[in-house]
């Protein structure tokens, strides 16, 4: 099963905003919600030409398969999906360096 993960950076805010999406997300929808959320549009995790300014990066991971759930597939994805906000320098450290990550919890979502 393949989930995305969102991330929202803002230089204004301490942390970066990550939510994970139970469904893949097309490239129309991802442009709509940078629009929406007055971001750019990143195509890396840390994108040196928006350092200081709000970009938001989509990520699809494979993850273990979820238990399916009958109709689903007949309704709209957005009926469906299940979003997660998760605190991300609390959740999980993958680098040992005693503050949490996205290798954490990308590494979270595999186990």
């Amino acid at each position: 099963m393949k989930v995305t993960v969102v991330t929202l950076h803002d230089s204004h805010l301490v942390e970066d905003y990550v939510a994970v999406v139970e469904s893949t997300i097309s490239p129309e929808l991802r442009q709509m919600w940078a629009d929406d959320m007055g971001a750019y549009l990143s195509t890396d995790p840390k994108p040196e030409e928006y350092e200081d300014e709000r970009y938001i990066y989509f990520r699809e991971v494979e993850t273990r398969q979820a238990p399916s759930v009958a109709g689903v597939a007949e309704a709209p994805w957005w009926k469906g999906a299940v979003f997660y906000e998760v605190f991300v320098r609390s959740f999980a450290d993958g680098n040992g360096d005693g503050v949490g990550d996205l290798n954490g919890l990308i590494s979270k979502l595999h186990s």
